[in-house]
């Protein structure tokens, strides 16, 4: 790499690090759930992250390069966006305040950020905004201003080449294991692209419209256990959904400000009992629905800075564990909740 481009890495890096703000975590009195006695709880406060090179964690090769020319700096997240949590016990965070991405081994304790390109040349995003990983150890990133998605090799260690199709605004991006396939929102086209791990498209589904099927600015994709389709359409205020070969299925959702209702959807997520939860960055509050019949079963969160609040939640990852990452965009930080089945379902599953 020449020292041009090591200095061009090195400031973009700094972007995700500032001056200390608060490291500690807030930690609340007492034990937080939703909802409260004498109600059965359902939604557990874990903890939240805000600052990742305190407690212990060991710092990656960017980042020591970046203590050595600037000093030793606490990374903080300016506007956390899209969030992943992989069965490797990997935390990525999407920073779309900085345009990099927070990586963080939770058996190691290294952090680090995505460093350079095949090439050797430094991978600068314009306006990061999802993160997806499939089953060979690849994590594909969308950046909307420059209409990209970019793969990186979690073993290599490196960008590698990756077909970049056709679209206007790629943002949020979901591997489906069964078919193998990526899907991609394209926000400004209404549409969502379906692509192979290389990057060749297969379909598209979706145009611009209020019936079934069509999407107004579409954000956010998941799948759900059974290789269903999520999409989130947020200027419909509805979240749609389809087969793996986009035909439509259902949808449930209106515009309001009351309780069931969508006033800025965005994240959306499942549990392990296909819950749908959506984040409402008008909200400030996780809505929990039962499945695809609109039903709504539960909702978390109020506006504020302490924990359990929210300042325009964006992205939602569920593990396979039911723990619930949330990104509090403004709050510049990721708060971990747990669902807590009941005791019958649990036993149920045992047996």
């Amino acid at each position: 790499m020449s020292a041009v481009s090591c200095l061009l890495l090195v400031f973009c890096l700094t972007a995700c690090f500032s001056k200390p703000v608060d490291p500690e975590q807030s930690v609340p009195v007492q034990p937080l759930y939703w909802p409260q006695a004498p109600l059965q709880p359902r939604i557990e406060w874990i903890k939240e992250f805000k600052v990742f090179n305190r407690g212990g964690l060991n710092p990656g090769f960017w980042h020591r390069l970046s203590e050595g020319i600037f000093g030793k700096q606490d990374v903080v997240m300016r506007r956390p966006q899209a969030i992943l949590f992989d069965e490797q016990q990997r935390l990525f965070v999407v920073d779309s305040g900085a345009n990099c991405l927070h990586y963080l081994d939770m058996k190691s304790g290294e952090y680090t950020v995505l460093p350079e390109n095949e090439e050797g040349e430094p991978v600068v995003f314009q306006s990061l905004v999802g993160v997806a990983e499939d089953d060979a150890n690849r994590l594909y990133l969308t950046d909307s201003a420059l209409g990209r998605i970019e793969c990186y090799d979690l073993e290599k260690k490196k960008f590698i080449p990756f077909t970049h199709p056709d679209m206007s605004r790629p943002t949020g991006i979901v591997f489906h294991p069964k078919n193998r396939f990526l899907y991609v929102v394209d926000t400004l086209s209404h549409q969502v692209v379906a692509l192979d791990v290389t990057g060749k498209e297969q379909f598209r589904f979706g145009s611009r419209g209020g019936e079934n099927g069509a999407f107004n600015y579409p954000t956010t994709v998941t799948v759900n256990r059974k290789g269903i389709v999520l999409v989130t359409d947020a200027m419909n205020s509805r979240i749609q959904s389809f087969t793996p070969e986009g035909e439509y299925l259902c949808s449930f959702g209106k515009p309001g400000s009351s309780s069931g209702a969508f006033a800025k959807p965005k994240g959306l997520a499942l549990d392990s009992d296909n819950h749908i939860y959506v984040a409402d960055a008008l909200f400030d509050a996780i809505q929990i629905f039962d499945n695809c019949d609109g039903q709504l079963l539960l909702e978390f969160g109020q506006s504020g800075n302490k924990p359990g609040e929210f300042w325009m939640p964006s992205g939602l990852f569920i593990d396979s564990n039911d723990f619930i990452y949330v990104a509090d965009s403004y709050n510049q930080r990721v708060q971990v909740f747990r669902y807590l089945k009941d005791e019958k379902q649990k036993k149920k599953e045992r047996n």
